[in-house]
């Protein structure tokens, strides 16, 4: 399984997800009682059979699904963890961006307005 970040840009575009800032991170603050390392492991996991991971419906399914072997699991748990900090400001930075734009061959890229903008601010 590949690491959250080097997944993320392999995505392309996607629609917008309402559920994208809610559901998209986890809390992986550290845990005196290590809880943290069983979400991370459980989010690497389902990362592996779900898309968008935290949708665990059968349309989520993975077809087929990623290396669900305990060594990539473990990788990805890691990874998650180190991304931590940064993953809830990502996610909902994510889920408030507006969605791409492609620009077709032969065709000119739009013109940037301060609507187009205006969710930066």
């Amino acid at each position: 399984m590949a690491s959250p970040t080097a997944r993320a840009a392999d995505l392309g575009p996607r629609a917008a997800d309402p559920d994208l800032a809610t559901n998209g991170a986890v809390d992986l603050s550290p845990q005196w009682d290590g809880t943290h390392l069983i979400r991370a492991w459980r989010a690497a996991w389902r990362m592996a059979l779900f898309d968008p991971w935290y949708k665990t419906e059968a349309a989520a399914a993975r077809q087929p699904p990623e290396n669900l072997s305990p060594a990539a699991i473990h990788a990805a748990a890691l990874d998650l963890l180190r991304a931590a900090p940064a993953w809830a400001p990502a996610t909902r930075l994510e889920a408030e961006a507006p969605p791409p734009v492609t620009v077709l061959p032969g065709s000119s890229p739009p013109q940037w307005t301060e609507s187009l903008t205006a969710w930066r601010s």
